[in-house]
């Protein structure tokens, strides 16, 4: 797998050593862009591939596969440092999307007032 390269696992069928793949192959474009392609990888290691697809912005894909699985497969890619730089400004821009801490974030916590039990009483 290459690093501007990203497999998201969408499906798994069959049963026990017959089972066949489903998944989204993403790759970020040298020039600007994602390609997008289904893959289907059988039990006997062969795959049938989709045509490509071109897409401008991250965005458009999130019709065709949800943010939260390329999230999960970025940060689950095999080669993880040279995959991260690779897609370092779409791990953050996903991150934010969803909700999730990004690294170099530290919220300030607000420090709460603590009271007695004659206070919540009374």
């Amino acid at each position: 797998m290459r690093p501007n390269e990203v497999w998201v696992k969408l499906s798994e069928g069959g049963l026990y050593s017959h089972k066949t793949n489903f998944y989204a192959v993403i790759r970020k474009l040298k020039r600007g862009g994602y390609s997008l392609r289904w893959v289907e990888w059988g039990f006997n290691g062969y795959t049938v591939s989709s045509k490509t697809k071109r897409f401008e912005k991250l965005e458009d894909i999130f019709d065709e596969v949800s943010p939260e699985d390329i999230y999960r497969a970025i940060r689950n890619h095999p080669e993880k440092e040279e995959a991260r730089e690779v897609w370092a400004e779409e791990l953050l821009f996903l991150g934010k999307l969803l909700g999730r801490p990004v690294s170099g974030w530290k919220p300030n916590p607000k420090p709460t007032r603590q009271i007695t039990l004659a206070e919540v009483i009374s």
